[in-house]
């Protein structure tokens, strides 16, 4: 398994741990044993995040940050021993760069077309981000917050507003809010479905809130099921 690989599972096992409270703590613990306490693994994760951001660089210069990048990456990949990691499917994020980081990429072609994937993407110009992202993690944050960075900018600017305040809000608060949440969107769910005449419409929403009156409070359901009260 590359290393690509094993940070794409460590960032899915870190980005699922924020939706699931239970595991978080054991997520949170792996992560620490398996990356911040090593120092090379921490550096390797540093160096793939570095080389995969967008940094507004000059051709000439990207090409050569990227190549002093792998050079490092190679030299302390040849004496660290990765951790051990499922061997489930995983959308390998960091394909490019193992491409030509592990040299057993032999295709010429394949290796060509990861190096410009990479340097475009050094010479990109990084997106402002609005709002600062600071979750109380101690000493996890310098690598967890790039983590949940990545995943958040993925969202609508309304998705990443109840995000932010589930992450850093009172759970209990919180938890009450998600049931007069819940119950607002089936009041207006029920509202909508007594005005309608079309079958498949009418039983897609019965089933919608026959689910919303099933969920059980965690931090994602909450944007969830907040984004969807907002919209209708």
């Amino acid at each position: 398994m590359t290393f690509g690989e094993v940070k794409s599972i460590i960032e899915e096992s870190l980005i699922e741990s924020y939706k699931d409270q239970k595991n978080f703590k054991k997520v949170m613990n792996e992560f620490h044993q398996n990356v911040l306490t090593n120092k090379s693994i921490s550096k390797l994760y540093s160096l793939y995040d570095d080389l995969t951001s967008e940094k507004g660089m000059s051709e000439s210069d990207a090409k050569e940050y990227l190549e002093e990048g792998v050079k490092l990456i190679q030299t302390i990949l040849s004496s660290s021993k990765l951790p051990k990691s499922s061997s489930k499917s995983i959308n390998n994020k960091y394909s490019d760069l193992d491409t030509i980081v592990y040299t057993k990429t032999l295709n010429i072609s394949e290796r060509i077309q990861s190096k410009k994937n990479l340097v475009d993407t050094l010479k990109r110009s990084p997106n402002k981000v609005n709002e600062s992202i600071n979750i109380p993690l101690k000493s996890m944050v310098s690598v967890a917050n790039q983590t949940l960075k990545s995943y958040i900018d993925t969202m609508d600017e309304t998705s990443k507003k109840d995000f932010l305040k589930v992450i850093k809000g009172n759970p209990k608060e919180l938890e009450t809010e998600f049931t007069t949440i819940k119950e607002s969107a089936i009041t207006k769910l029920q509202t909508i479905l007594e005005g309608e005449s079309e079958v498949d419409l009418k039983t897609k929403i019965s089933e919608t809130i026959d689910k919303i009156k099933g969920e059980e409070f965690n931090q994602m359901n909450y944007v969830r099921i907040s984004s969807l009260e907002k919209s209708i």
